[in-house]
């Protein structure tokens, strides 16, 4: 699988019958987790490294959360949530889709962080 693959809608592009062969009857189910901007000291550091000071970089939060239909950024726990949901028994039955955990952005069009 090539980066192509892993970005966000283009998994579904490859040829239907693609991996069909070596998946079928194993058990595997694929997914993807397509999260939204979350608040991590990575992003942190991004955004000092942006030069932009301290209030502008409190503004720049301010602004993207008020975007985003929940109005805040993910928690880290949260997309950890999703992944463990993703990959524990209680998703047996979910394959082929990509869950957005952006706080509804993706629904509205939004492409943020």
């Amino acid at each position: 699988m090539t980066r192509r693959h892993l970005l966000p809608g283009k998994y579904r592009r490859r040829r239907p019958d693609a991996d069909q062969g070596w998946l079928r009857g194993r058990d595997i189910r694929v997914n993807a987790l397509a999260p939204g901007g979350t608040d991590t000291p990575a992003m942190d550091s991004a955004l000092a490294a942006s030069g932009l000071d301290a209030p502008a970089r409190e503004q720049w939060r301010v602004e993207h959360s008020a975007a985003i239909p929940l109005r805040r950024l993910a928690r880290p726990e949260e997309q950890a949530a999703a992944a463990l949901f993703l990959a524990s028994p209680e998703s047996s039955y979910i394959t082929g889709v990509e869950l957005a955990t952006d706080g509804g952005a993706t629904q509205l069009g939004i492409g943020l962080v």
